[in-house]
């Protein structure tokens, strides 16, 4: 035969079965916070690494546009690198700002021309 428990004992039982519960269940909720926060990081993740794409394609088409647009798609790619290096090879840094006003007009102009057109 059995014999049963004495209520006190029983209760101390289950006071310490419902403390390791409890510590399950705080235990389940820290591990799904964690794994949301690790979805919401890899979600950031993705959205910056789609905008920086974005800003690289967009970046890219400019300068592929700069260069159909001063008529220098005409060259072998090949030839376009060559006239690149070589002017960047011999360019002194101060003439950057000279070079970039004379872009510049040339867009203006560009842009003057369509409208009266």
């Amino acid at each position: 035969m059995s014999k049963k428990k004495p209520l006190s004992e029983r209760i101390k039982e289950t006071e310490k079965h419902l403390l390791q519960l409890k510590a399950q269940e705080k235990l389940k909720i820290q591990k799904e916070k964690s794994r949301a926060a690790a979805v919401e990081k890899r979600q950031q993740f993705a959205e910056a690494w789609k905008l920086t794409r974005e800003k690289d394609a967009h970046r890219k088409i400019q300068l592929g546009g700069i260069v159909i647009a001063v008529g220098a798609d005409k060259l072998d790619p090949a030839e376009l690198c060559g006239l690149l290096l070589t002017a960047l090879r011999n360019l002194p840094a101060d003439r950057l700002p000279a070079l970039k006003e004379i872009g510049i007009s040339y867009f203006e102009a560009r842009k003057t021309a369509r409208q009266t057109q």
